[in-house]
């Protein structure tokens, strides 16, 4: 289709393409859709299929060079890339369009590509690799939480609140008289766990189920919500009920209870493996920040603007979704957007910078996804968020899903095989 493509360089990551599609591509396409409206073309004094060439141009011939240029651009501007060995990361930019009866088509595409990543020797990077030990305080602390998730509540009727309860109450904050919020309903509370405000779960020791009080409390200086920081605001406080926990010692019978586990030993067993399965994701991910450090501070290359605002983008959605969750607003951080933007910047272009000296360094390797890379990913998957493997290929088939997955499994693959040559000293 093309019969010709020169290149001229704009930048260090852009190019402009000019690309010339010969008279006979474009006659062949602009023949085939003729010959379509052709059949079904309703002309007065013409019967369909009858009507003179002269007379279509005449009717649809402003149409048939639109139809034309959609088809031929899109398909001439891939082959040009393909013949100019660029890779682009935006979409281009299609200008200065010369189409004329007769003549080849010609256009200009402008657009950002990958730039030339001067990778230079990665083997033997230095890692440090901290040693996995599981400590038996590990053990007892999970021992500890799980005791916590079998515990079982009774309600207490005939006296009030006292430290170590767990209360449900109804609440609303106001300050000067005016609603801070919507009224918070069944909120559960463990009086003496501090884990609320200071003085706030102490001011309601003393109440009995049903009893109401006003408690006052100083919101401390450096509260992360900056509307109320340092502040006094008064709660409006119900008691709906009042529960006593009461603990399941931790004996063989504890460990059948929870699980399939044949003693408490056994349980122990358990949480030791799955203590050491985490450090070692731990320490697998720890030496992957330490190589990818590396990498970055090392190469040096022109990143395109336009895949770091790609990624900054997302980051800063993924910012204003955590604000959300938190109930923050940019006026209680007491920050601007902008300047949010502007820290996320930084972060955007290591994070680019880094996707693509690694996916340089797999395509210099030769590392790649296979299929069964991940059918045996997606098995995995499954088994671990206990889902059927036909579930979790359904969730995939959507083409921006599989992708996802496949330059996850990449990046995976490339790291492993860094990690597998590094210079890796235990510490």
């Amino acid at each position: 289709m093309v019969a010709l493509v020169t290149t001229r360089k704009m930048g260090p990551c852009k190019v402009e393409l000019t690309v010339e599609v010969g008279v006979e591509e474009i006659k062949q396409r602009t023949e085939e859709i003729y010959r379509r409206i052709a059949k079904k073309a309703e002309i007065p004094g013409f019967r369909p299929g009858k009507v003179p060439r002269p007379i279509l141009e005449q009717y649809y011939g402003s149409a048939v060079e639109k139809e034309v240029l959609d088809q031929v651009l899109p398909d001439a501007y891939r082959e040009a890339v393909n013949q100019a060995q660029v890779e682009p990361v935006d979409t281009a930019i299609i200008e200065d369009i010369k189409y004329l009866k007769g003549e080849p088509l010609i256009f200009k595409a402008a657009v950002e590509i990958k730039p030339e990543i001067p990778v230079g020797n990665y083997r033997g990077i230095l890692v440090k690799k901290k040693e996995i030990r599981v400590r038996e305080e590990e053990v007892e602390k999970r021992l500890q939480l799980l005791r916590e998730m079998h515990a079982e509540f009774s309600s207490i009727e005939d006296r009030p609140v006292q430290k170590g309860d767990f209360v449900v109450i109804d609440f609303q904050g106001f300050r000067g008289g005016t609603p801070l919020e919507d009224k918070v309903i069944n909120y559960f509370v463990e009086v003496g766990s501090e884990r609320n405000l200071p003085h706030f779960e102490e001011q309601i020791i003393g109440l009995r189920k049903g009893e109401e009080k006003e408690i006052k409390v100083v919101y401390p200086s450096d509260y992360e919500n900056k509307e109320v920081a340092g502040q006094e605001i008064t709660f409006k406080v119900q008691v709906k009920e009042i529960r006593d926990k009461r603990l399941p010692g931790i004996d063989d019978e504890f460990a059948k209870d929870v699980g399939d586990y044949e003693n408490l030993e056994d349980l122990k067993n358990k949480i030791r493996e799955n203590l050491n399965q985490r450090a070692e994701k731990d320490q697998i991910a720890d030496m992957n920040e330490q190589i990818m450090k590396r990498l970055i501070e090392k190469t040096n290359f022109d990143i395109p603007g336009s895949m770091v605002e790609k990624e900054l983008n997302y980051l800063f959605q993924e910012f204003e979704k955590s604000m959300k969750s938190r109930n923050l607003t940019w006026e209680s951080l007491e920050k601007k957007p902008d300047k949010v933007r502007e820290e996320l910047r930084i972060v955007a272009f290591n994070l680019v910078k880094g996707e693509l000296i690694l996916f340089h360094i797999a395509k210099l390797e030769g590392i790649s996804v296979s299929e069964e890379d991940i059918k045996q990913k997606m098995d995995k998957l499954a088994e671990e968020l206990k889902q059927s493997p036909e579930a979790v290929r359904d969730y995939f088939r959507a083409p921006r899903r599989l992708e996802a997955l496949r330059v996850q499994l990449l990046r995976e693959k490339t790291l492993r095989f860094l990690r597998e040559i590094a210079d890796v000293v235990e510490v």
